[in-house]
């Protein structure tokens, strides 16, 4: 893992639990981010990052509004006793593939582990919190889950409130119930389809990352494949499905976003916009014991009671609206 030290500005490398504490920003880029390499060229300065940065931006002045954010995120981390940082647009190389595979099967961890993370909401005055950008992109969804403390900062690095203080205006802007939202543990009581509707309104610039934003939110690793497109959302549905035997991952409907008959997905949703409305899918255990799913060369092989309705067989999925236990989905 690769850290900014907010004294010096160079970037250190650390390993397991050599890692020392520090803090780790959430934003949205733009188009004046400061990069691995524009940090790699800064002037070194051992006493202070900002007339470091300053010296970079003298020279780039194109490069202003990240210059302030690293600035900002890093005076925010010195009052706040770290020593590092982690900011994604700077301290991961990305002209190597490898290095930002490992990155990006592991930035739910690295987020999860920050003492603190700084979420940069730069288009939030005072009372637009919940109509940020921040809350449309797909990876602030882990940015915002995975640490247990978060502190918000609008424009001009204003401080909005914590998590917890936010809470309720969070809510209503994401549909993620509250204690999931303080309690990173109670992620993974929620169903597959209840946390891939958290996604389905959000949108990212590659459509591969659709699925890849995901990883840690399922506690997912697989390797990445950007030209794959939209088989990167199936091969993520066929990894969770090795890990968990919640049906309700079966539990999308049609979008009028998505074309799902050229899809050619079969039973697996092509893109996380078919779990919009599932907020209150939850699961349940059958009574009678199920048999493993069996992934084959022609499909996905799985036991399902049958019932038919006015011609059509439908199968039974182990999953139903929370507050309507007299319903279960179907197939």
């Amino acid at each position: 893992m690769r850290l900014l030290n907010v004294f010096t500005g160079r970037l250190e490398e650390y390993f397991g639990s050599a890692i020392p504490s520090y803090a780790i920003l959430s934003h949205t880029w733009g188009l004046e981010e400061i990069t691995f390499s524009d940090i790699q060229n800064i002037p070194e300065n051992p006493r202070n990052l900002s007339i470091a940065l300053a010296a970079s931006y003298l020279q780039y002045p194109i490069l202003e509004a990240g210059y302030h954010k690293v600035v900002y995120a890093c005076r925010q981390a010195i009052e706040d006793g770290y020593q590092y940082i982690w900011i994604d647009t700077c301290c991961i190389d990305k002209s190597s593939s490898a290095e930002l595979s490992e990155a990006i099967n592991s930035m739910y961890d690295w987020y999860t582990q920050a003492g603190i993370c700084y979420a940069y909401l730069e288009d939030v005055l005072l009372d637009n919190f919940s109509s940020s950008r921040w809350f449309t992109r797909g990876w602030t969804l882990q940015e915002l889950l995975a640490p247990a403390h978060v502190t918000f900062f609008g424009k001009g690095w204003t401080r909005l409130g914590g998590k917890s203080d936010l809470a309720n205006e969070i809510s209503i802007a994401t549909e993620i119930d509250w204690e999931t939202l303080i309690y990173p543990g109670w992620l993974r009581k929620k169903s597959i389809a209840q946390r891939m509707c958290w996604a389905s309104k959000r949108e990212t610039t590659r459509l591969e990352d659709e699925a890849y934003c995901l990883f840690g939110i399922f506690g997912v690793k697989m390797p990445l494949l950007y030209g794959e497109g939209g088989n990167a959302f199936v091969r993520l549905q066929e990894e969770i499905l090795k890990l968990s035997a919640d049906q309700s991952l079966f539990a999308w409907r049609i979008s009028p976003f998505v074309d799902t008959y050229q899809s050619g997905c079969g039973i697996f949703a092509p893109s996380p916009k078919n779990f919009e409305g599932s907020s209150s899918i939850v699961s349940f255990q059958r009574l009678a014991e199920t048999a493993p799913y069996l992934m084959t060369n022609k499909g996905l092989q799985l036991d399902l009671p049958i019932l038919v309705l006015s011609g059509y067989m439908v199968g039974l999925l182990d999953c139903q609206p929370q507050n309507d236990t007299s319903t279960c989905m179907a197939i």
